[in-house]
């Protein structure tokens, strides 16, 4: 079985780069033709697209790299004392994030600061575990009667978006 994942992950890393050539030789050809009008619309077409590169790939990236590493069982559990640094990572995660409102985000500051924040994550995970199974449910049958009913895919798309 370990050898049949390092097959396929050899595949994808195959497939991904040959995906990358054509696109690099997509951009070099677009790049050029730009340069036989005028050379600063090449400079300008490089430059867009390597901030368009950075600002829709590097950065997401990035931000999953930073975010903490730790599950969320390990807060469920009362048994398991979690590392401080791994707390505070996890709190100051919780505090930037849009889904908690500032009463929540007040609570969690507090506890912080007496040293019981591992059981305020508890408590917030466990009243948005019940809005996240529901959100969860009502996504999944919209898909599931978006694609049963409708084989367009715009209209499957639109109706999951909206």
């Amino acid at each position: 079985m370990e050898n049949r994942s390092k097959y396929i992950q050899i595949a994808l890393f195959g497939v991904f780069f040959f995906m990358f050539i054509v696109v690099m030789n997509n951009i070099l050809s677009i790049g050029d033709k730009f340069g036989n009008i005028h050379i600063s619309l090449e400079i300008g077409f490089y430059l867009v697209t390597a901030s368009l590169f950075v600002y829709l790939v590097i950065v997401p990236i990035a931000g999953i790299l930073r975010m903490p590493k730790t599950k969320i069982s390990d807060f469920m559990t009362d048994d398991i004392q979690m590392d401080d640094r791994k707390i505070e990572k996890t709190v100051k995660q919780m505090l930037r994030s849009e889904y908690i409102d500032d009463v929540e985000k007040e609570h969690l500051k507090e506890t912080f600061k007496e040293g019981q924040a591992q059981l305020a994550i508890k408590d917030i995970y466990l009243e948005k575990a019940s809005k996240i199974d529901a959100e969860v449910e009502d996504t999944s049958s919209l898909v599931l009667l978006t694609t049963a009913i409708s084989q367009n895919g715009i209209l499957g798309a639109v109706s999951i978006l909206y």
